[in-house]
């Protein structure tokens, strides 16, 4: 009988350490998290989320030709420009630092455009509807070879890094532009394609 009521002791101390171990690990996931979508993430004292405009979470090349970044950085107009925000609400003053992040779009090996052939470009508003700024120059996809101190994974490429300080609600625009490089040779009646999807990760700093 004391045996018995050992064992269920020992029993009743693991589950015990187990649901601490859990709670440990709940309450450091409080503290970063990894955001896709309209889906809200909350930190300590507040939350940010990210937001798609159209309803599209990224962008696709499909069928396109070669140029320069002199013409890419300008293109407009639907499939060529995707505009994304970053929007935190904090309850008071704080530091959230974020990280933009581009996740690349698996596409079929006989289609897929190479990452050398591939230029992307981003820019911040300055000015609400007047204005961007450079983020990046035309660069190609670069993948991590491993996870970000903020949370970015390895195979992802890191676009801009940010922060939010101020208690309330703050708004930060993007602007992603991306075309096929000047210099890729394509082969006539083969079409390419090529797609990234647009994430954000975020650490609230002590």
């Amino acid at each position: 009988m004391k045996d018995k009521n050992k064992r269920k002791s020992i029993v009743f101390v693991l589950l015990l350490l187990s649901l601490i171990t859990l709670t440990i690990g709940i309450t450091y996931a409080s503290f970063t998290f990894f955001k896709e979508g309209l889906v809200e993430n909350v930190l300590e004292t507040g939350t940010v989320m990210l937001t798609y405009t159209e309803g599209k979470t990224g962008i696709t090349i499909n069928e396109a030709y070669p140029m320069s970044d002199e013409n890419g950085m300008m293109l407009t107009g639907v499939n060529n420009v995707f505009d994304f925000t970053i929007q935190a609400i904090l309850s008071q003053d704080m530091t959230i630092q974020y990280e933009v992040s581009a996740k690349k779009i698996p596409v079929n090996q006989e289609e897929a455009l190479q990452d050398n052939e591939v230029k992307l470009y981003l820019e911040k508003m300055i000015d609400p509807e007047t204005s961007y700024n450079k983020i990046m120059t035309p660069s190609h996809f670069t993948p991590r070879d491993n996870q970000s101190e903020i949370g970015t994974p390895s195979g992802s490429m890191v676009l801009d890094q940010g922060s939010f300080t101020t208690k309330g609600t703050s708004l930060h625009h993007y602007r992603l532009r991306m075309w096929i490089d000047e210099n890729t040779v394509l082969t006539e009646g083969i079409a390419k394609k090529y797609g990234v999807k647009i994430n954000v990760y975020a650490r609230q700093t002590i």
